[in-house]
C-alpha cells in the first residue's frame, strides 16, 4: 500500500507513522516546509504508548513535482482551498481516494465538486497530538478515527481495506454509518471550547469548566449547534452537549488544537469550524446569534494574528 500525505502536520504524522510501522505501507509525503529535513531525519513521533519514526519514500515542497502513483491520498491540512490544489497538481489524474482527515464542517465539499468521479472518505478524528519541535510529534492518551464514505454510500472494498489496515497498525478505527452525523458530534466541541480557548483570552481547557463564565459561553454555542443540527436533519440533543461538557472537566488541562495554532502564529481552522456551520444557519433560516459572534471575534483574531 502506498499513501500520499498532504498536510505534514501533528495528526497526519501520528496516524501516518502508525500505518506505515506494519511494515508493508509506504508514505510520501507533500510539506510545505521542512521537506529536506523531512526527507533526511523523517518525523519522530513520541507516545505514551511506543516511540516510532514516520521514514517517508519521498518528500517533496511542491505538489507538482510528485509523480507517484498512491493507492490513498491523505488530506490533513488545516484549511482547504491550498489542500484541493494541491491534490490536483500531485495526483489530479488518478482515481485513488481522498481521505480528508480535517476538523470542520462540510469541507468534504470543494474536492467532490473538484474530482466528482474520486471515492471520498470523509474522516474524524479523536487524538491529542501536538508539534513539539521541528518534524517530532508528541502524542498521549487514545487515539481513534472514524471513517465513511462521503456524501453516503456503502463503504466500499477500499475504504473497508483501510480500515482493516489502520486498525491492525493498533490505531482503533471504525466505519460510520453516517459520517456527517460524526462530524456533527465532534463539531460540539470544536466550535465551543476550541474557539473559546481562543477568543476568551487564549486560555486552556480548565478554564472553561461546568459553570464557569467560559463554561456558560461553550454551553450556550453547543445548545445553539443543536438547534442548528436538528433543521439540518441531524439527530443532536441535550445529552450530546452534557457528554461535552463532562469530558472537559474531566481531561488533563491542556490547550486546545486551535490554540496552539494561535500561538504558533498559524491559520487557524474559522472556515471550517465555524464559517462553514454559520453559513449552513443563514441557508436554513436559523439563527445563531452566539455564532455569528464567535465567528466575528475569531475572524479578527485570526487576521491579526497571520500578521505578527
Amino acid at each position: 500500500m502506498r499513501i500520499l500525505l498532504i498536510g505534514p502536520g501533528a495528526v497526519g504524522t501520528y496516524f501516518l507513522g502508525r500505518l506505515a510501522s506494519r511494515g508493508d505501507v509506504a508514505v510520501d509525503v507533500i510539506a510545505r516546509s521542512d521537506a529536506a529535513y523531512a526527507a533526511e531525519h523523517g518525523y519522530e513521533i513520541r507516545s505514551e504508548i511506543g516511540n516510532c519514526t514516520l521514514r517517508p519514500e519521498s518528500v517533496v515542497s511542491d505538489p507538482a513535482l510528485y509523480h507517484g502513483n498512491p493507492d490513498y491520498v491523505f488530506v490533513c491540512t488545516k484549511t482547504t482551498s491550498p489542500a484541493v490544489d494541491a491534490v490536483r497538481m500531485a495526483a489530479g489524474r488518478s482515481d485513488s481516494p481522498l481521505v480528508l482527515i480535517q476538523n470542520g464542517i462540510d469541507v468534504e465539499r470543494p474536492y467532490l465538486d473538484a474530482f466528482p468521479c474520486r471515492e471520498i472518505y470523509s474522516a474524524v478524528a479523536y487524538c491529542s497530538c501536538s508539534r513539539s519541535e521541528r518534524c517530532v510529534t508528541l502524542h498521549s492518551g487514545r487515539s481513534r478515527l472514524e471513517l465513511g464514505m462521503f456524501p453516503s454510500g456503502t463503504p466500499t472494498t477500499r475504504l473497508k481495506a483501510l480500515v482493516d489496515a489502520i486498525a491492525a497498525s493498533g490505531v482503533e478505527c471504525e466505519l460510520a454509518a453516517d459520517i456527517q452525523v460524526n462530524r456533527w458530534m465532534k463539531l460540539l466541541w470544536n466550535i465551543s471550547y476550541n474557539v473559546v480557548s481562543v477568543i476568551g483570552g487564549a486560555v486552556t481547557t480548565h478554564h472553561m469548566l461546568r459553570g464557569s463564565r467560559l463554561g456558560v459561553v461553550c454551553r450556550s454555542i453547543m445548545e445553539e449547534l443543536v438547534v442548528l443540527a436538528n433543521a439540518n436533519g441531524v439527530p443532536l440533543d441535550s445529552s450530546h452537549v452534557e457528554r461535552q461538557i463532562d469530558l472537559n472537566d474531566c481531561i488533563t488541562d491542556s490547550s486546545t488544537s486551535m490554540l496552539q495554532d494561535y500561538k504558533a502564529h498559524r491559520p487557524m481552522e474559522v472556515d471550517g469550524i465555524v464559517g462553514n456551520t454559520l453559513r449552513i444557519a443563514e441557508r436554513l433560516g436559523v439563527d445563531t446569534p452566539c455564532i455569528r459572534m464567535a465567528y466575528g471575534l475569531l475572524s479578527a483574531l485570526n487576521d491579526a494574528n497571520l500578521k505578527k
